[in-house]
Protein backbone atom coordinates (compact mmCIF):
# COMPACT_ATOMS: atom_id res chain seq x y z
CA UNK A 1 0.00 0.00 0.00
CA UNK A 2 1.73 3.36 -0.67
CA UNK A 3 3.15 4.91 2.14
CA UNK A 4 1.49 8.29 2.30
CA UNK A 5 -2.07 6.79 3.46
CA UNK A 6 -2.60 7.25 6.80
CA UNK A 7 -3.50 4.37 8.99
CA UNK A 8 -7.26 5.31 9.37
CA UNK A 9 -7.98 5.91 5.59
CA UNK A 10 -6.16 2.09 4.64
CA UNK A 11 -8.86 0.79 7.69
CA UNK A 12 -11.37 2.39 5.90
CA UNK A 13 -9.78 0.91 2.65
CA UNK A 14 -9.58 -3.02 4.13
CA UNK A 15 -12.89 -2.78 5.92
CA UNK A 16 -15.20 -1.65 2.91
CA UNK A 17 -12.62 -3.37 -0.25
CA UNK A 18 -16.16 -4.44 -1.73
CA UNK A 19 -18.10 -1.46 -2.57
CA UNK A 20 -17.42 2.01 -3.93
CA UNK A 21 -16.30 4.53 -2.26
CA UNK A 22 -17.08 8.22 -2.57
CA UNK A 23 -13.99 10.42 -2.42
CA UNK A 24 -13.17 14.30 -3.15
CA UNK A 25 -9.29 14.07 -4.06
CA UNK A 26 -7.58 17.31 -3.48
CA UNK A 27 -4.72 18.10 -5.25
CA UNK A 28 -1.63 19.70 -3.98
CA UNK A 29 -1.18 22.72 -6.65
CA UNK A 30 -3.03 25.76 -5.38
CA UNK A 31 -5.43 27.16 -8.17
CA UNK A 32 -4.99 30.50 -7.44
CA UNK A 33 -1.67 31.15 -5.83
CA UNK A 34 -1.49 35.20 -6.50
CA UNK A 35 -5.16 35.68 -5.89
CA UNK A 36 -7.22 37.53 -8.14
CA UNK A 37 -4.80 40.21 -8.10
CA UNK A 38 -4.79 40.35 -12.24
CA UNK A 39 -8.34 41.39 -13.05
CA UNK A 40 -11.44 38.40 -12.97
CA UNK A 41 -11.64 37.13 -16.42
CA UNK A 42 -7.48 37.08 -16.75
CA UNK A 43 -7.39 35.19 -13.37
CA UNK A 44 -9.94 33.02 -14.17
CA UNK A 45 -9.02 31.63 -17.16
CA UNK A 46 -5.17 31.30 -16.15
CA UNK A 47 -6.52 28.97 -13.00
CA UNK A 48 -8.61 26.55 -14.92
CA UNK A 49 -5.56 26.33 -16.87
CA UNK A 50 -3.58 25.77 -14.30
CA UNK A 51 -6.07 23.10 -12.49
CA UNK A 52 -6.07 21.38 -15.74
CA UNK A 53 -2.70 20.69 -15.71
CA UNK A 54 -2.12 19.55 -12.81
CA UNK A 55 -5.05 17.64 -13.07
CA UNK A 56 -4.63 15.72 -16.35
CA UNK A 57 -2.48 12.63 -15.50
CA UNK A 58 -4.92 11.65 -12.69
CA UNK A 59 -8.00 12.70 -15.09
CA UNK A 60 -6.66 10.32 -17.74
CA UNK A 61 -5.83 7.81 -15.01
CA UNK A 62 -9.60 7.68 -13.92
CA UNK A 63 -10.82 7.77 -17.90
CA UNK A 64 -8.41 4.81 -18.40
CA UNK A 65 -10.27 2.68 -15.75
CA UNK A 66 -13.45 3.97 -16.78
CA UNK A 67 -12.80 2.60 -20.06
CA UNK A 68 -11.40 -0.67 -19.04
CA UNK A 69 -14.41 -1.10 -17.58
CA UNK A 70 -16.32 -0.45 -20.48
CA UNK A 71 -14.46 -3.62 -21.79
CA UNK A 72 -16.14 -5.64 -19.14
CA UNK A 73 -13.01 -5.50 -16.67
CA UNK A 74 -13.82 -5.43 -13.02
CA UNK A 75 -15.38 -2.36 -12.01
CA UNK A 76 -12.54 -0.32 -10.50
CA UNK A 77 -14.14 3.88 -11.18
CA UNK A 78 -17.93 4.58 -11.65
CA UNK A 79 -17.55 7.61 -12.31
CA UNK A 80 -15.60 10.95 -11.29
CA UNK A 81 -16.06 15.20 -11.60
CA UNK A 82 -13.29 17.70 -11.65
CA UNK A 83 -13.79 20.94 -9.63
CA UNK A 84 -11.47 24.00 -10.65
CA UNK A 85 -12.02 26.13 -8.06
CA UNK A 86 -10.49 23.82 -5.27
CA UNK A 87 -8.26 21.85 -7.55
CA UNK A 88 -10.53 18.98 -6.60
CA UNK A 89 -11.77 15.56 -7.99
CA UNK A 90 -14.92 13.70 -6.52
CA UNK A 91 -14.66 10.32 -7.61
CA UNK A 92 -16.89 6.78 -7.04
CA UNK A 93 -14.09 4.13 -7.13
CA UNK A 94 -13.10 0.64 -5.63
CA UNK A 95 -10.79 0.87 -2.69
CA UNK A 96 -8.04 -0.84 -5.01
CA UNK A 97 -7.95 2.25 -6.80
CA UNK A 98 -6.89 4.73 -4.06
CA UNK A 99 -4.10 1.58 -3.40
CA UNK A 100 -3.17 2.32 -6.85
Amino acid sequence: MPPFLDESLRFALDSHSDQLLDVDIFLLVEPAPGGLADGYFTSVEAIRARVETSQRPLSEFLSSAIDRTKDSAPLQVASFESFWATNSIAALIEPDVLRQ
